[in-house]
This record gives structure tokens, sequence and C-alpha cells, in this order.
């Protein structure tokens, strides 16, 4: 069954608002929102913010998810190869340090080069192609980090569980599993812990700020971020280095700007951009830190704040790198296309909304920004075009 768009985050908003007995002035003051964007979300003429998401769902006494719906059952009935190792991949994750493996034990070797496959997949949003090799790959390095007497080589394992943790998180959280990705970053941050190597675990906890950032936790995802921050502090700046407290800094203006922090949000961009400078380039803990991220980010921490127009002034002034992987372009465009929406430009969104398409198709046919911006496109278009009409029953939603 196709999302009608009165499925939209802002409907369900206004739907059990009301089943709470609540007016949309009493909402607006439980969530810290003005009435006037509580209005224009229910309406369908504002997307809502992640920000005003989390909000709404606290004040409402909900889940996030119990407002956006995801995984969206609409897209697993007509992409459903697309998740159909989710189960698996959900089973490894239980199973965890108990795991077992049937057939020979991989190499520690074999399994380093495995997990870069994985990590060539997860830049490219090749979700599925990830999803698919998790499993064994989970179960191998555990019962290898099991076997293995203490030492370099059961620290290695560890470190490459950790990591295979953390690419389990990015991609359920991409495929919309977002609980199932919370309990794979607890996983990775156990991993990290055994690991020897404290980047790997600030890496585990700016993953894990990831399932804060989603459920509306920013002051405790800030203190965990600030916490790795601190514990990283001493080591020399390598690039390696750099590139970890980088990362950890976009994070946190991401937080910054969700909730509502516009100066902070900023002072973390410049902390990043002069990191960057001094980083050269390389794929430094799957972490995507180089100096174009910082300026993806740099679009993306308006659109947060719902600023359109500095938004679309920034990505018109930005030439993405052909090294920019795919998953942080296609990232970018969908912010864009929010942008140019907040902005009033609604033949732009679409036509950005398309550009990420392109680019990457599994992280934008699942991504909760696309689906709100086009149900906002399609809620305030006195007539549907054939390429918005095309876009939406691609996204699952019935125009």
């Amino acid at each position: 069954m196709d999302v009608n768009p009165a499925d939209s985050v802002g409907r369900r908003v206004a739907k059990l608002r009301k089943l709470r007995g609540l007016t949309q002035r009493q909402l607006a003051e439980r969530a810290h929102f003005s009435h006037q964007t509580v209005q224009a979300v229910e309406q369908g003429k504002q997307p809502p913010s992640p920000a005003f998401t989390a909000a709404a769902a606290r004040a409402l006494g909900l889940g996030v998810l119990d407002l956006t719906g995801q995984p969206y059952d609409s897209l697993i009935s007509r992409h459903g190869t697309e998740q159909a190792h989710v189960p698996a991949l959900e089973q490894a994750i239980t199973e965890g340090r108990h795991a077992g493996v049937e057939g020979e034990l991989m190499s520690l070797e074999e399994l380093a080069a495995c997990m870069e496959a994985v990590n060539v997949h997860r830049r490219n949003s090749r979700y599925a192609d990830v999803a698919k090799e998790l499993p064994t790959l989970l179960r191998q390095l555990h019962v290898l980090a099991r076997e293995l007497p203490l030492g370099n080589a059961s620290e290695r394992a560890h470190g490459l569980l950790a990591n295979a943790y953390a690419q389990a998180m990015s991609t359920l959280h991409r495929l919309g599993h977002l609980s199932l990705a919370g309990w794979a970053g607890e996983r990775c941050m156990w991993a990290s812990e055994r690991c020897g190597d404290p980047l790997r675990v600030a890496v585990a906890d700016f993953h894990q700020a990831l399932a804060l950032l989603n459920s509306g936790g920013y002051s405790v995802g800030q203190r965990l971020l600030d916490a790795a921050a601190h514990d990283i502090r001493d080591l020399p700046s390598t690039s390696e280095t750099l590139a970890v407290r980088g990362s950890l800094h976009l994070r946190s203006a991401i937080i910054a700007a969700r909730s509502s922090n516009p100066v902070d949000a900023e002072a973390h961009l410049t902390e990043a951009r002069e990191m960057a400078r001094h980083v050269t380039d390389g794929h430094y803990y799957e972490t995507s830190f180089s100096a174009a991220n910082v300026e993806i980010h740099s679009v993306a921490v308006p659109v947060e704040l719902c600023d359109g127009t500095t938004a679309v002034r920034r990505g018109a002034e930005l030439q993405l790198p052909v090294e920019v992987n795919s998953s942080r372009r296609g990232h970018h465009y969908i912010d864009l296309a929010r942008g140019w929406l907040l902005h009033g430009n609604r033949e732009k969104a679409l036509k950005t909304l398309n550009r990420a398409r392109r680019i990457t198709p599994q992280l934008t046919r699942y991504h909760p920004t696309v689906r709100e911006t086009v149900m906002a496109l399609v809620s305030t278009d006195k007539r549907s075009t054939e390429s918005l009409s095309n876009f939406a029953t691609w996204c699952g939603i019935r125009t």
C-alpha cells in the first residue's frame, strides 16, 4: 500500500494531538516551537524539520518512529530486495559475541579485505549490499576475536568488529530501522573498547551520538561528543586524529543547529574547517571527513535552522570535488532540496531531489527528509506535474 500525503508527519501530529486533547498552541508550548510552525507543518505547508519531529514526538509522549512511520512499508513491498537481508543482519546482531561459524574460519587478513569491500559499498550508498555481507562478517569477526589470545591480533579483530558494527548502524539507519541501528551502535562501542585504539572509541561515540541526535537527545549526545573529544585531546595531530576530531565537531554542529543554537553550530564548523586544512586525503575510520564535507555541513546547518536562503546561497558557492563519495554527495543534495523548498523555489527543490536520486537512489528513496519534502510539494501544488508524480510514486507516495 502506498503512502498518502495524509500520512505525513504533519498529519500524524495533528491526529495524535487531537487524540490527546491538545490544541495547536498547547502542543507548540510543550514542543517549544511556535504556533505558526505547528500550524504550517500540520497543514502540509512546511516540511517538518528533524528537530520539530523529535520535539513533537516527545511532547506527545511518543517515539520519533511513531511520527515518521519508518521503516516504510510501501517501500519494503515495492523494493523488497533492498530490505531482504535486514532480518539476517538483525539475527547476527542479536547473536553478538555468542555467535558461531559454520565451516571454515577466515583469517584476519581475509576478513580485513571483506571489511574494506563493505566500506566501499557503504561509501557508495549500496546499503542492500552492505546488509547482505555483514551477517557473515560479524559472525566471523566475533569468533576470531573470541579465539585469538590477548594482544595485537585480538585488538585488530575487535577494531574490525567495531567498524563492521558502525557500518551496520549506518546502513540500518539509512534503511529506516532506527531502533536496530541504535543496538548496532551499542555493539560498536563494546567492540571499540577492546581494540586498544582511542580513536576507534571516539568514532564509536560519534556513531552513537547519531542515535541520540535522531531521537532528540541533543544534550546527552553533545555530552558524549564532548567526552570523546576530551579523551583524544592529547593524541598527536595526525591526519587520522584530526579527521576524528573534525568529525566530532561536524556532528556537534548539527546537534547545535537542531537545538536552535546557530552560534555554537557555526563555531563547530569553524573548528572543523581549520582541522580539515591539515588533513590529507584518505578514508580515516570511515568518517568521510574532508574540507568538502565541512562545507556540505555548512549547507546542512542552516537547513536544520530552517534558513533556506542561507542554505541555497552556500550551496551555490560549493563545488564538490570528484573524490567526494556518493553517500556524502547525495546527502548534500537532499539537504539542499529542502533548502530550496524553505527558500520558496519548488522547481529547484524537485530538480535537486532528482539529482540526489541519480547519485544515490537507495539513500534518497528511504530518507525521511526526502519524503517530507515531496509530501510538502504534493500537498501544496495546485496541479501535480508528471515529474513530481513520478518521483512521489518512486518514493511510495500516492499523489
